[in-house]
């Protein structure tokens, strides 16, 4: 068994940083993480560091914590608080795997992780493996995303799923009846984890995209984003173009704290959408809007 220890540094002179980092790292540290603050000014802004005069830290070290070091460590930064801790390096993809079971995802629609056995109940199920990509269904923003799914009939309508992490709304689009499906992905691996798990599900009716939302062509009956709330309003002149009219629009990742935030910068009753429903689930937030006719 593999093992590992972490100095606990509390209270550490913004200031005095560099040079606290520069003796630990001379006295064997492999690594060192910050306890940082942040702020968002606006969801349409990246999150920036708050500057402080004190924060915390972890510094790793692949072996105890020479004496020598906690005594030099002491001497210099009196005021410092030190606590070390040890560690037992585990396998985190297999302790993940123990805990990712079979579950409904929404309607009749189950996920049902690749080295699981299906249970009788699941008739509709998507096979999953999702590697190293977001989403594997237990995420309260994709259940939201799904519910509206299920509660809007889909067949031989057209769909685009913006974000499509590892395929779930776009595998469950097509299992509820949907002719043809969209997904978008910014990032490769993802894209690359999607595809597999459609051929995983033998789905020939879905298309996965290089090219991202504000190029892809055309227009679609249905569009889901479960994206996090501040892309969404970064997309959302593209988002709304792509949905037809008479189309839905379902958004989901909205933190329950921004909402208004959300609904005041997002603006979509300017495009001609109405919203039709609004479900909450934990901290988060999920609308399904419609295009009206203009």
């Amino acid at each position: 068994m593999i093992s590992y220890f972490i100095l606990e540094l509390k209270g550490v002179l913004t200031s005095e940083e560099d040079v606290l980092t520069d003796l630990c790292f001379s006295s064997g540290a492999s690594g060192v993480s910050e306890n940082l603050q942040f702020r968002q000014e606006s969801l349409r802004f990246e999150p920036e560091t708050v500057s402080t005069a004190y924060h915390d830290l972890e510094v790793y070290f692949p072996l105890a914590p020479d004496k020598n070091l906690l005594s030099e460590i002491t001497r210099r930064f009196p005021n410092l608080t030190l606590k070390i801790r040890e560690e037992v390096e585990k396998d985190w993809l297999e302790e993940w795997k123990k805990g990712f079971e079979p579950f409904c995802l929404a309607g009749d629609i189950w996920i049902v992780p690749s080295w699981s056995q299906p249970p009788p109940e699941a008739i509709k199920k998507i096979l999953l493996d999702p590697g190293m990509a977001f989403g594997t269904g237990t995420h309260a923003t994709t259940q939201l995303a799904a519910c509206f799914l299920a509660n809007i009939n889909l067949d031989g309508k057209t769909v685009l799923d913006v974000g499509t992490g590892t395929g779930i709304l776009a595998m469950a689009s097509a299992l509820w009846g949907a002719k043809r499906v969209g997904a978008t992905e910014i990032d490769v691996q993802a894209r690359s984890v999607a595809s597999e798990n459609i051929k995983l599900n033998k789905i020939d009716t879905i298309k996965i995209y290089d090219e991202q939302i504000e190029d892809v062509p055309g227009s679609f009956d249905v569009l889901v984003a479960n994206i996090i709330d501040g892309v969404l309003v970064d997309l959302r002149g593209a988002l709304m173009d792509r949905v037809a009219i008479g189309g839905d629009l379902i958004l989901s990742g909205i933190l329950l704290e921004r909402e208004h935030e959300f609904v005041r910068e997002f603006e979509w009753e300017e495009y001609h959408f109405i919203q039709r429903a609004r479900l909450e689930r934990d901290e988060w937030v999920g609308f399904h809007l419609s295009r009206v006719l203009q």
